[in-house]
């Protein structure tokens, strides 16, 4: 039964770090990570903003109001969420934005390891402006929802660059650190297919 998978789940401690995430200093290394699921050979990628006050009770991604409304639209269009890979930019529930801005970089190696990890032709749908940006480096998720994306594949130059901007020093440079590393891990799904939408929340 769904109760007793939970229990199960709850016995099982995840820990982010052993996919790549930096927990040590994130602002939410006190919070419970919600795993994100997958399946073998998954046919797509749902990757949504963070998981909510019941996905964190039950230890399971999109489980909530929200995640009703998602099974409904992928049901809508011919799809079976058992047949995906469902997670989150982060994944730990943040208490504010500025928190899940910090927890994003974070979490991002984790996010693009399993990511990498999936079949080359599984598309990805990408929930709200958070996962968006995150996947894309977007800002408005209104100007790119129902379009087609690819993530953006950097030349020789481009990453050459990137690598000197992370061996700057300094507190003024922290973005700039941040941003390259980012665009640096996007690499690892470069080329691959995106539909960024409205977030079912």
């Amino acid at each position: 039964t769904r109760g007793s998978m939970t229990a199960a789940r709850k016995l099982t401690v995840y820990d982010p770090r052993a996919d790549g995430a930096r927990c040590d200093v994130c602002p939410l290394k006190h919070s419970t990570p919600v795993p994100s699921t997958s399946v073998r050979r998954a046919k797509f990628a749902v990757v949504g903003e963070a998981p909510g006050r019941r996905e964190e009770q039950e230890g399971e991604s999109f489980i909530g109001p929200s995640g009703k409304l998602l099974n409904r639209v992928l049901k809508d269009a011919g799809l079976e969420r058992e047949e995906a890979y469902v997670g989150n930019t982060v994944l730990c529930r943040p208490d504010s934005d500025d928190a899940l801005a910090k927890a994003q970089h974070c979490c991002a190696p984790r996010l693009f390891k399993e990511l990498e990890a999936l079949p080359v032709d599984a598309p990805i749908l990408a929930l709200g402006a958070h996962a968006a940006k995150q996947l894309l480096g977007v800002r408005s998720i209104l100007r790119t929802r129902g379009f087609v994306w690819r993530v953006p594949e950097l030349d020789k130059d481009a990453k050459a660059k990137l690598k000197t901007t992370l061996k700057g020093k300094g507190r003024k440079g922290v973005m700039a650190r941040r941003g390259a590393r980012l665009r640096l891990l996007r690499q690892k799904v470069a080329g691959r297919i995106v539909f960024p939408t409205l977030h079912p929340a």
